[in-house]
């Protein structure tokens, strides 16, 4: 009786702090929702740099950091960039949460196209309700959950 006690402590606290699904990630559509949603997780901030010569952000935060800084149970970036708009992406290295959240991109949104992203295949689907495409693809055993702006899909399929 006192492991089945135990149990039921530890558990909640092991599925808080990290982005659990894809309705959490349809609310991030600005630079402070994605704040919120990090600070809200659980999730500590690893870098904040200036990209695409100064015309852009990017600010990184993950849950379950390691001491050298390099892993993490969750990535999650935000990335501003003037030309075409602001993105995320989320990294996932739990295999049966990826599952989950593909699973629900799958339902929700449509299958447009599959594109060349940084030597990776991505499906990319196309989310009416977000008026944006989510790209995912698997590398180096961590699972790939990307935002992009329409202007930034198109930029892709004309490479």
């Amino acid at each position: 009786m006192k492991k089945i006690i135990q149990l039921l402590y530890f558990i909640p606290v092991i599925a808080l702090g990290q982005i659990t699904s894809f309705d959490e990630l349809k609310k991030v559509s600005s630079k402070s929702q994605y704040l919120r949603t990090s600070i809200e997780n659980s999730f500590e901030k690893v870098s904040e740099e200036s990209v695409n010569k100064g015309k852009g952000l990017m600010i990184s935060y993950a849950h379950m950091l390691s001491q050298d800084k390099k892993n993490a149970n969750q990535f999650f970036w935000w990335i501003e960039n003037s030309a075409l708009g602001n993105s995320w992406m989320l990294t996932v290295a739990d295999e049966e949460l990826y599952s989950q959240l593909l699973k629900s991109i799958k339902t929700e949104c449509e299958f447009s196209a599959v594109v060349s992203y940084y030597f990776n295949d991505m499906a990319c689907y196309s989310c009416t309700e977000l008026d944006a495409v989510i790209g995912v693809y698997k590398d180096d055993g961590y699972g790939h959950v990307n935002q992009f702006t329409l202007e930034e899909y198109q930029k892709m399929l004309e490479n």
